[in-house]
């Protein structure tokens, strides 16, 4: 499967995602912000304070939104509790984390499950 590789930038300080893709790094030296995200994604296995930089699954949710590591799914359900996961990578591959699973994400119909935030954003 080939899908695009994309990535957006939680700034832990603002609470707010940056799309990496819509960063312009010919403008560099004028938007330290910018540069201090750009740094970021260059360098993802460091830790880094301020920022957390997570990837496009390859994958969309109800709505044809873009699911990326970090952001938590919900699927209604009429005969038990709602299903609520986190995206996360296990050995490469996109999976959803529930309570009682993990769960690749080609063993899900995912155009059931909506996005209704992001773990970053919640802590």
């Amino acid at each position: 499967m080939k899908r695009d590789i994309k990535f957006k930038i939680f700034d832990k300080e603002t609470k707010k995602c940056t799309y990496a893709d819509l960063l312009d790094i010919s403008n560099l030296e004028d938007n330290e912000e910018d540069i201090s995200i750009y740094e970021a994604l260059i360098d993802a296995t460091s830790e880094h304070e301020r920022y957390e930089v997570l990837e496009y699954t390859g994958f969309k949710a109800k709505g044809g939104l873009e699911i990326y590591e970090g952001d938590i799914l919900r699927r209604e359900n009429n005969f038990f509790d709602d299903e609520v996961g986190i995206v996360v990578y296990v050995s490469g591959i996109p999976c959803l984390h529930t309570k009682t699973n993990v769960f690749p994400f080609n063993c899900l119909y995912l155009s059931d499950w909506s996005i209704t935030g992001c773990i970053y954003a919640e802590k």
